[in-house]
C-alpha cells in the first residue's frame, strides 16, 4: 500500500519518474569500486565521540567494501555554506553542494 504524501514531502513537490529495484540493481552509480570506495562522516555539529565511533562501526559494517573515515575537519561554524529556512517545518536546510566544497578540502 502507498502512503498518502503530505504538504512539505518531496514527492508531493517534485514530479519523478519510479524505480524498481531491478533498475536500482543495475545502475553503474552504486557500485564500489577504485574511484569510489571511501565513505566519509562529516559532523557538521559537535557530536560525542562515542556517538561517532557508533556511527563509524555501523558503516563500515552496512557499507561492505567500503574504506569509512571520519572528517572531523570542519563544522558548520567555520563553514560559508548556503542555507535556507523551510517554510513548511521551519527548520534551517544546508545547501549539499556548498558543504561539499568544504568536504574535499
Amino acid at each position: 500500500m502507498r502512503r498518502v504524501l503530505g504538504e512539505g514531502d518531496w514527492l508531493a513537490d517534485h514530479s519523478e519518474d519510479g524505480q524498481t529495484f531491478d533498475q536500482y540493481k543495475g545502475a553503474k552509480w552504486n557500485r564500489v569500486d577504485e574511484k569510489r570506495k571511501v565513505l566519509y562522516i562529516m559532523p557538521l555539529q559537535e557530536m560525542s565521540k562515542e556517538f561517532l565511533e557508533g556511527c563509524h562501526r555501523f558503516c563500515a559494517a552496512f557499507y561492505h567494501g567500503m574504506d569509512v573515515k571520519l572528517n572531523l575537519k570542519a563544522g558548520l561554524s567555520s563553514m560559508k555554506v548556503e542555507s535556507r529556512t523551510n517554510e513548511y517545518s521551519k527548520k534551517i536546510q544546508y545547501k549539499a553542494s556548498s558543504i561539499l566544497v568544504h568536504a574535499k578540502k
